[in-house]
């Protein structure tokens, strides 16, 4: 990494990472959503079906 006097590489790289931390977490905020509402789903199933066979 490259150092300038006025920090402005520095700084412009910190709010790359930080952009990228909060789509990490959108992401997975997002995929979280997406399974509750799957499971959800899944488990409405089930007791429409009645109890769960034994496997």
């Amino acid at each position: 990494m490259r150092f300038s006097p006025s920090g402005k590489i520095g700084q412009s790289q910190n709010n790359i990472v930080e952009e990228r931390q909060s789509a990490y977490v959108k992401d997975i905020v997002d995929c979280v959503q997406e399974w509750s509402q799957w499971l959800l789903l899944r488990t409405n199933r089930r007791v429409e079906e009645g109890p769960i066979p034994p496997i």
